[in-house]
């Protein structure tokens, strides 16, 4: 069976899509329409990327990376991480810029990922693992 972990939204993923947003229809209010449509072709593209960026564990043992519509899946065989753990970036007190997991691999390969409920899905990642083993 399949389990699907949806991908967090960071805010700097909304700002960043906020200040295309502005400059876009900025672009329309000055009459630049090709610049406009660019930047819209560009909002567009940015905005199904977060809305359909999944982390998907398949029965067949693998770990599915989809970040949208129009990027090729990739495909992780969870034999090859070697650790996983939750990371965040520069702390200030308590307050941390953000948080995701990062999964090591084989040939010191490293892969940040930011689902929504990080603990279920380390432990879901664990579980796979241990019953492909046994």
């Amino acid at each position: 069976m399949n389990r699907t972990f949806q991908a967090r939204t960071s805010w700097y993923q909304l700002l960043y899509i906020i200040l295309v947003a502005g400059l876009c229809f900025y672009m329309m209010w000055v009459k630049q329409s090709i610049l406009a449509t660019i930047l819209a072709v560009l909002l567009i593209v940015l905005i199904e990327r977060i809305i359909h960026t999944e982390y998907v564990l398949s029965s067949d043992n693998q770990l599915i990376i989809i970040k949208g519509r129009f990027t090729k899946p990739k495909i992780i065989q969870l034999e090859d991480i070697t650790d996983i753990e939750q990371r965040t970036t520069a702390k200030f007190g308590s307050f941390y810029v953000t948080s995701f997991v990062l999964l090591t691999l084989h040939k010191n390969q490293y892969i940040a990922l930011t689902p929504t409920h990080a603990e279920r899905f380390i432990t879901a990642i664990i579980k796979r693992k241990e019953n492909h083993i046994d």
